[in-house]
């Protein structure tokens, strides 16, 4: 009798598993192809760069192993273009991708093909970033603007950089870009578009804002199709001292599944700091065929808020 109840108890449980959708693809075998792919196209970007490495089992503590020599293209429905080996693993094809274009890499690496696709998300629903003067300073609070397309899946991400540089009073100027910093901040906000991952609960900030997101802000557009909403951001480590460079983004369905696997994750196996896809077993989302890695784009805008109109030319790479 235990056992008929049993069986009748895991029966609707496996059905119901099976029902759920795969969110995430993942490599626990260790038996994961030798071949990683890692490319990140941007909207209106030279070059197309896409790197080659061979993965290792996960404690390997040697260094990654670039793949050399590999003939590799890139592929739209009307053309095909061929990419060149630089080195350390990187490839570089001289085009500059389009928003709403289909681009497909393939490689061929010891007699197999590698390959997988993207389509270029459009950059129209990004809008622009805007300090809110209705806030009390010196703390910086930030308006990001959305103008979403209908009927598109858009999957917004935003993350800030806080600037900090040194000084040369002699010629009242900064003293080189080197010497500037770049550091992520941590982020609240009060939108209900966002997605809860990477965020916590904090009653003690200001003004309300008690959710804190752990740097990143993803916010599909599942709630707001079409519609144009604002995303309120409060930045505490920003002042009215400080400078920040913000970034909008409108992420593919590969590179946004990507990133909020590895950041998932990036707690368990942040040892091996971004270079978690080169090991196998992964547990980092891949659309790679016949290998794995990541293949994806992103259509990108970034604002610098700062009191310095030196540095307003600051180009963060």
């Amino acid at each position: 009798m235990q056992k008929k109840v049993l069986v009748v108890l895991v029966i609707p449980l496996i059905l119901f598993l099976i029902s759920c959708e795969r969110e995430f693809e993942f490599d626990t075998t260790g038996r994961g192809n030798p071949v990683v792919l890692n490319g990140i196209l941007e909207a209106g970007s030279l070059p197309a760069t896409v790197f080659l490495y061979h993965s290792q089992e996960m404690g390997d503590t040697s260094n990654i192993s670039p793949i050399e020599g590999a003939t590799m293209w890139l592929e739209t429905a009307e053309d095909k273009y061929t990419f060149e080996y630089t080195d350390s693993g990187r490839y570089i094809c001289n085009i500059a991708p389009q928003s709403g274009k289909t681009y497909r890499v393939k490689a061929l690496v010891g007699g197999d093909t590698v390959w997988a696709e993207t389509t270029i998300p459009s950059d129209t629903g990004l809008g622009c970033v805007t300090l809110d003067t209705l806030e009390i300073r010196p703390w910086c609070y930030y308006k990001m603007d959305i103008n979403d397309e209908k009927e598109v899946d858009n999957k917004y991400w935003f993350w800030v950089y806080e600037l900090n540089y040194k000084w040369d009073y002699r010629v009242d100027s900064l003293i080189d870009e080197s010497d500037v910093e770049a550091r992520l901040a941590t982020m609240y906000s009060k939108t209900p578009y966002a997605d809860r991952f990477l965020s916590y609960y904090d009653p003690n900030t200001l003004s309300g804002y008690t959710v804190n997101y752990d740097y990143f802000l993803r916010v599909p557009d599942d709630g707001f199709d079409g519609e144009r909403v604002i995303v309120d951001v409060y930045h505490p480590n920003l002042s009215s001292g400080n400078n920040g460079m913000f970034f909008m983004a409108a992420f593919d369905k590969h590179y946004d599944k990507y990133m909020k696997s590895y950041l998932t994750y990036d707690d368990y196996l942040g040892r091996m700091d971004e270079l978690t896809i080169y090991y196998q077993p992964s547990f980092v989302y891949s659309n790679v065929h016949n290998g794995t890695g990541i293949f994806g784009s992103m259509a990108v805008k970034d604002t610098i808020i700062s009191d310095n109109p030196l540095f307003q030319n600051y180009q963060y790479d």
